[in-house]
């Protein structure tokens, strides 16, 4: 599905991991026809694993349209698979994530909570820890754009992600606070 749930649409990875994430826990906690949903799901994620391991996009997805967080929500969905070769496929994921010369986390100038959320989420299920200091330290700098005074206290400007000027204030916080709560 895509952005919009609009039936000329293209599907892409993004949003299909989010809703990946909804159904699996739709499932465990014993909701009835959240199974057929989620293996569609991961039918559409399978077939936007690429050789080298890492995600696809969508279906038309050319040069350039794979990235560490297309990876990052493919690995954490991938490994919550029943069938065996999708676990495979996401534990391969994330382990080129996780041996990249250049880890690509926030700097301290801005985060990218998709990143940390789905890598973090993508550790727990796989049970590999040795990514908490990585991820602790960038979220530990950026605690200081957290607002400190005033009607907006505790919340994260919209420059805090690449994504807060489409999501807005309310948004950039919940990102941050969910993937902060991971890291920290």
């Amino acid at each position: 599905m895509g952005y919009t749930g609009k039936a000329e649409e293209k599907p892409n990875a993004a949003v299909t991991a989010w809703q990946i994430q909804a159904l699996h826990q739709a499932s465990k906690t014993g909701v009835t026809g959240a199974e057929p949903a989620l293996r569609r799901a991961f039918d559409f994620m399978r077939r936007l694993v690429q050789p080298d391991n890492s995600l696809a996009y969508g279906m038309e997805a050319g040069p350039g349209t794979k990235s560490p967080t297309l990876s990052a929500m493919g690995a954490s969905c991938l490994l919550l698979a029943a069938d065996p070769d999708l676990r495979s496929a996401g534990q391969k994921m994330f382990a080129r994530l996780m041996q990249a010369p250049t880890r690509p986390l926030p700097s301290e100038n801005r985060a990218d909570p998709y990143l940390a959320y789905f890598l973090s989420r993508a550790a727990r299920v796989a049970e590999d820890q040795s990514m908490a200091e990585w991820l602790r330290v960038p979220f530990e700098a950026m605690s200081h754009k957290q607002v400190a005074v005033g009607n907006e206290l505790g919340s994260f400007p919209r420059e805090t992600t690449p994504w807060g000027n489409v999501g807005g204030t309310v948004y950039t916080t919940a990102m941050m606070a969910a993937c902060m709560d991971r890291a920290l």
